[in-house]
C-alpha cells in the first residue's frame, strides 16, 4: 500500500511541477476511517513541512481539544528518530 501512495504522490507532483511549476509542502489526509502513520512518515521523508488529518481516537481527540493541543510535532516513526518528525494538526471538525 505504501508503494501505491508513493506512486500517486510522484504522479501528482510531476503534474503540479510540469503544469504550475510548484510542489506541495503540506499534506492533508481526510480519510474517513482514520489516518495512517505511514502517510505522515512518507510525507516527512518527502520534505513536507506539515501534515493535517481529520480523524483520531475519540478519547485522544477530546483530551487534545480540552488541552488545546491539536497541533503537535508528530514523530511518525520513532525507530528512525527526528527524520520522521512533521508539524501536524488534528482538525477539530471534519
Amino acid at each position: 500500500h505504501d508503494i501505491d501512495m508513493i506512486d500517486q504522490w510522484e504522479l501528482g507532483h510531476r503534474f503540479l511541477s510540469d503544469t504550475f511549476k510548484v510542489l506541495p509542502t503540506t499534506g492533508w489526509q481526510i480519510d474517513p476511517f482514520g489516518h495512517s502513520a505511514s502517510n505522515a512518515y512518507l510525507q516527512a521523508l518527502m520534505g513536507f513541512d506539515g501534515y493535517f488529518f481529520s480523524r483520531a481516537d475519540g478519547e485522544d481527540k477530546a483530551k487534545r481539544e480540552k488541552e488545546k493541543s491539536l497541533e503537535m510535532l508528530y514523530r511518525s516513526e520513532p525507530s528512525v528518530g527526528a527524520v520522521s518528525d512533521i508539524y501536524t494538526q488534528l482538525q477539530a471538525n471534519h
